[in-house]
């Protein structure tokens, strides 16, 4: 009998999840702390292998903690890539608004550090589930922080807009704008939401991220109109192409949002964390890359375009 026959003709043994590291590894099993960890490992034959599971438990002290679900390592991912970015671009726009001190850089610098939010808030807990193997209780306040962020987003994004190409909005439609923003953010915050009553009633809450989401997507659709009416109207290449660019980044947004809306409704067949909300993040990221060129080209950008 070879050594490979060896190795699929063995008794199985009995492993665990590294902590840091998602592939088996042998434990020792006279230690009572990681007994509690193991994962059984079964081997059939030579092209048969099964998991029993691929998840630590759920240490028995730590209430309110649920196992950590692998599906959403493909959000992971996406935002990993879009965590440094936004961290730049949050960090280079605050500089430019503390040297300007106008009230357009400002708010730009606060539609970013929120979306820095957004994006950070989410990110972190899922690196501390994955590493963990579980996730902590304080996992439940990432929705509630996510959905806050959001209502406040559109009031500084529509602001930055107002002062740049939106001059001529009337005052009266601007303070109902923000006052809709504020409905939003205290509907997020009311009890009613039950965001931390598992099994509770949820109609309250797909009402305020129905409020939230229309928020958005009202403010998207406002930008793309206004910056692609401005770039008609504009001689420079350079600035008629960031105003585009803007609008740009307001159809990534929209698009988003589509997608988010449809990773809602079929979570129930592609599971909560499907392709659809993936594409989310993606499209997210497209959105705040063109934003940040339209709004804040850096000087090699500008460059290029003037020569046109």
């Amino acid at each position: 009998m070879n050594s490979e026959e060896n190795l699929f003709s063995s008794p199985p043994r009995e492993r665990s999840i590294c902590p840091f590291f998602r592939n088996p590894c042998i434990i020792n099993s006279n230690n009572p702390v990681e007994k509690f960890f193991k994962i059984k490992v079964e081997f059939f034959s030579k092209k048969d292998f099964t998991e029993e599971m691929i998840l630590m438990a759920v240490p028995p002290d730590c209430v309110g903690c649920v196992e950590f679900d692998p599906t959403v390592i493909p959000i992971m991912i996406v935002q990993l890539i879009i965590a440094p970015i936004v961290i730049v671009m949050s960090t280079d726009l605050i500089i430019k608004a503390y040297k300007r001190k106008k009230l357009a850089t400002t708010t730009l610098m606060a539609t970013y550090v929120i979306n820095a939010g957004i994006v950070l808030t989410p990110l972190i807990s899922n690196l501390q589930c994955f590493f963990s193997g579980y996730c902590l209780p304080s996992y439940q306040w990432v929705e509630v922080i996510t959905f806050v962020l959001m209502s406040l987003l559109p009031m500084f994004f529509f602001t930055c807009c107002k002062e740049l190409f939106l001059k001529n909005t009337p005052k009266w439609i601007f303070a109902l704008y923000l006052i809709w923003g504020v409905v939003g953010l205290v509907l997020v915050l009311l009890p009613q939401n039950n965001w931390f009553v598992t099994g509770g009633d949820q109609t309250f809450r797909q009402i305020t991220q129905t409020d939230v989401a229309a928020y958005m997507a009202v403010t998207f659709i406002i930008a793309f109109r206004g910056s692609f009416h401005a770039a008609s109207r504009m001689e420079k290449s350079a600035e008629r192409t960031a105003l585009r660019l803007i609008g740009i980044g307001a159809i990534g947004g929209i698009i988003g949002l589509v997608y988010a809306a449809i990773g809602v409704f079929v979570a129930d067949i592609f599971g909560k964390n499907n392709i659809f909300l993936t594409l989310e993040w993606v499209c997210t990221f497209i959105a705040l890359l063109s934003f940040y060129l339209g709004f804040s080209p850096p000087g090699w950008f500008k460059r290029r375009f003037e020569k046109e």
